[in-house]
């Protein structure tokens, strides 16, 4: 292993240890009240579509990384 994988593989690890510090409920109920209300609201102009795809995405994909770090 190299210096920069090295780096890497310790940057990584930092990373998911953080992750593993933080409250999941508090997190979820964070991402609940900043994105759901959002993309469960029917009142969006069509040109608003393309960000409220992109946070549907965002919701989702927090969502799944810190219910799966558990």
């Amino acid at each position: 292993m190299n210096i920069q994988e090295l780096r890497q593989s310790n940057n990584e690890q930092a990373v998911i240890d953080l992750f593993k510090s933080v409250d999941i409920e508090s997190v979820n109920e964070f991402l609940d009240h900043t994105f759901y209300g959002y993309i469960t609201t029917q009142d969006y102009a069509e040109s608003e579509e393309a960000k409220r795809s992109t946070c549907v995405f965002t919701y989702q994909r927090l969502k799944e990384l810190f219910n799966s770090i558990q």
